[in-house]
């Protein structure tokens, strides 16, 4: 709900540049902003920022805290007011944010095996939830076996297997006490979703999928049978409501939450052509409210998307905003799915994900570009032309700013600028008249 829309300005430009950066190709974990600082995750370490003039505040190396293919997984960050919390495998570390000191260290709680690692990080008080998987189950520890680019066959291309956990819990960050532990289960880590204090996600309760050796499954396995959408009471970690659930994804599966409403977010395959469904249900029972199907099209907006496709084709996140949800190239009613008036099409090449203020959308037309909303069709307005943002989501839309730390390492595409950048609202330029 950052109110920022263009036409915008640069802020500044410079540090982070790309030689700490994970490769974009391996879509690592989104940067962070709040109260001012800038927090971008890099190779093990996380690097902070002043947000409105870049100076550097700290740098902290946190071993195998890198996480890649996060639209296929989840993220391994969350900023709260005092602390940065950062996943290092069995552990999460409490950074705090004015200096990176550690100011805490939680374990796995000890009724969970030593062959769990730490998944999904989230915070609500002094509670840190956390979810454990297999060791060995992220995309990060298997990115570099095998021959160089493995990563990105891990990620790209059709019906790839991808973490889950095995249970949920919640711990007291100023006590290291378990609260509660919702084990023996198989949960797609990136529907995990904390919200209107509950815990939402899927689960199947298939016994194969549950005991399934390496935690990684493909998802049209892990929604082929006894799917179901649960919610925790996020202080009890009591079931509040369960729902038996039918999907049809095959690629990948995302669960939002906004206005007491529940969205499922996936894809799959129809002859040569990607698919997206869109599933609300309500938040307080789990009934389903509407189902909504549409064809995903090419950058020019005009084809259909191919299948196997390499440029996002198939995970598309979307952004809800108000009362409209915004998922590449169209935009639908959050209360009824009912396509509306707007078309958005990138613009230019990109695979990344988009992000949104009250007034823009904001993702990858070959160069970092904002999307306004108040429009019924754009292929956006450059905000440069010498960068390119990450494969992933990269321009944060936050504080009055539009920050765009650097992501593009090990691109060899002809973009002749590597450098983190801040842009803030300014006086009218050339490409104002694009706006219509």
């Amino acid at each position: 709900k950052d109110t920022i829309h263009g036409p915008m300005r640069i802020q500044w430009f410079g540090e982070p540049g790309p030689r700490h950066i994970v490769d974009r190709h391996h879509r690592p974990m989104s940067s962070l902003y709040k109260d001012g600082r800038l927090f971008v995750p890099g190779n093990n370490r996380v690097i902070t920022v002043d947000a409105y003039n870049g100076a550097p505040l700290w740098e902290k190396e946190v071993p195998q805290s890198r996480r890649i293919g996060v639209m296929k997984d989840c993220g391994s960050m969350v900023v709260t007011e005092q602390h940065l919390l950062i996943v290092s495998d069995g552990q999460c570390w409490g950074l705090n944010v004015t200096d990176g000191e550690r100011r805490f260290t939680l374990d796995l709680p000890q009724s969970l095996d030593d062959s769990k690692s730490w998944g999904f990080p989230d915070s609500a008080g002094n509670c840190v939830l956390g979810s454990a998987q297999k060791k060995g189950a992220s995309l990060s520890a298997i990115a570099f076996r095998g021959q160089p680019g493995n990563a990105s066959q891990l990620l790209e291309g059709d019906f790839r297997e991808v973490p889950i956990s095995n249970a949920l819990f919640s711990i007291d960050w100023q006590t290291s006490k378990t609260n509660w532990i919702h084990d023996n289960r198989a949960i797609m880590n990136s529907t995990i979703t904390v919200a209107d204090g509950h815990v939402f996600f899927a689960e199947t309760r298939n016994p194969a999928i549950v005991s399934d050796t390496d935690g990684r499954i493909r998802i049209d396995r892990f929604c082929n049978e006894d799917l179901y959408l649960v919610a925790l009471d996020l202080k009890t970690g009591q079931t509040a409501w369960e729902r038996e659930i039918h999907l049809p994804y095959q690629h990948i599966m995302f669960l939002s939450y906004s206005e007491k409403t529940l969205l499922f977010t996936g894809t799959s395959n129809k002859e040569k052509s990607v698919f997206y469904d869109l599933f609300a249900f309500e938040a307080d029972q789990g009934e389903q409210k509407w189902h909504t199907r549409y064809q995903a099209l090419d950058v020019q907006g005009i084809e259909p998307a191919r299948i196997a496709g390499e440029h996002g084709e198939q995970w598309q996140h979307p952004v809800i905003n108000g009362q409209t949800i915004y998922c590449r190239p169209f935009a639908f009613d959050l209360r009824t799915g009912a396509k509306k008036d707007y078309k958005w099409l990138r613009g230019g090449g990109g695979c990344g994900g988009v992000a949104g203020s009250l007034y823009c959308l904001f993702g990858r037309g070959s160069n970092p570009r904002y999307y306004p909303l108040d429009v019924s069709q754009t292929s956006g307005i450059p905000l440069t032309r010498v960068t390119r943002p990450g494969c992933w989501v990269n321009i944060i839309p936050a504080g009055g700013l539009v920050l765009i730390p650097e992501s593009s390492s090990g691109c060899t595409c002809e973009y002749s600028v590597q450098t983190s950048l801040a842009f803030a609202a300014g006086k009218p330029g050339n490409d104002a008249a694009k706006n219509k």
